[in-house]
């Protein structure tokens, strides 16, 4: 027993059987809260004594097992890498049940919930930076572990410029991709669920990471577009201040169509479709050629998706009422015929 005296040695297996003991009850309490998701943070905290505690039992019992030196030392070493790692995993456990438990009373269904999509991308965002940086110091910790590279461990530790030496010159853009992602989550030219127009394409925001934005086209389709193109680029955020967009249809008729029928047409169709918010419409002559004039009709909606169903529901009602009592009214070419001498 490597010398051990008797009252050690029942010491000893007095703490081991407490610890085991410990660790049941826990058990027991986990078992009985984990689907309580009121209670956000006893699931961590059981979850963290799951993990040391099997470690902390074999670190007890190990100079119990009378073995060599060298493997003695081994078995010390998973033990302290197993423990590293625990304690990495409980920190981005904790890190997902804070954004949890802030983002569980928001109303994201809400017809204005600009501040709370803005809230959500902030919490996400440094969510999932504080992870990074979680593991980045596990990495290093177990670094320390080994002689060989506990230099690099070292240098993660100390400075984020001797970081970009261990990286690589290729890292720069990618640290700056980071950097770009942070000033993203503060300054918040978009927020998830946002209406954008980005190179030419409409669509959502659906999700943001510290690299790249994922926007939701209107055909299902997803545009990958970095971050650091929000920044460097111009865009077109639809739903800044607000979700009510105001959609634009414009259509050529003849000279003949009486501007004033149809313009009491579009408000009864207005005031009939679900569609509209009552906030604001119009319909107003634009443009005028040879050929006739050009009608707008400006009519706002709660958010882009009933935006663009408005608009082409008072376009085919529009073209269809025109068709049936005016088909005159459809831009026509006209000639003027001349009499010679």
């Amino acid at each position: 027993m490597n010398g051990w005296t008797t009252p050690e040695i029942a010491f000893d297996c007095a703490l081991l059987g407490a610890t085991l003991m410990v660790f049941f009850v826990i058990w027991r309490i986990y078992r009985r809260c984990r689907s309580r998701n009121a209670l956000y943070f006893l699931p961590i905290f059981t979850r963290a004594l799951r993990l040391l505690i099997p470690l902390a039992a074999v670190y007890l019992i190990v100079d119990f097992l009378g073995l060599s030196i060298p493997l003695t030392a081994r078995l010390f070493l998973f033990i302290e890498i197993g423990t590293i790692a625990a304690l990495g995993w409980i920190a981005q456990d904790g890190l997902m049940t804070v954004e949890a438990a802030i983002l569980g009373n928001l109303d994201l269904k809400a017809p204005d919930n600009y501040e709370a999509r803005g809230l959500q991308t902030r919490v996400r965002i440094l969510r999932r930076l504080a992870v990074f940086l979680v593991w980045l110091v596990t990495l290093a910790c177990l670094l320390l572990l080994f002689p060989d590279a506990k230099e690099i461990g070292k240098s993660i530790l100390t400075s984020a410029g001797i970081l970009g030496i261990v990286l690589g010159i290729g890292a720069q853009k990618t640290l700056g991709t980071l950097f770009a992602g942070l000033q993203l989550a503060f300054t918040q030219p978009i927020r998830l669920g946002d209406q954008v127009v980005v190179q030419g394409e409409n669509g959502t925001v659906e999700e943001i990471t510290l690299t790249y934005v994922v926007i939701r086209v209107w055909d299902l389709r997803r545009m990958i577009v970095p971050i650091t193109a929000f920044l460097d680029q111009p865009f077109q955020n639809l739903s800044r201040t607000s979700t009510s967009i105001v959609t634009v249809i414009k259509i050529q008729v003849d000279f003949s169509m009486p501007v004033e029928v149809a313009r009491a047409q579009v408000r009864q169709w207005l005031d009939e479709s679900p569609l509209w918010d009552r906030q604001t419409h119009a319909l107003l002559v634009t443009n005028s050629d040879a050929v006739g004039m050009e009608l707008r009709i400006t009519a706002s909606a709660k958010n882009g998706a009933e935006a663009f169903a408005l608009q082409c529901l008072l376009r085919e009602k529009l073209l269809t009422f025109i068709q049936k009592e005016y088909p005159g009214s459809f831009p026509q070419a006209r000639t003027v015929a001349v009499q010679k001498g």
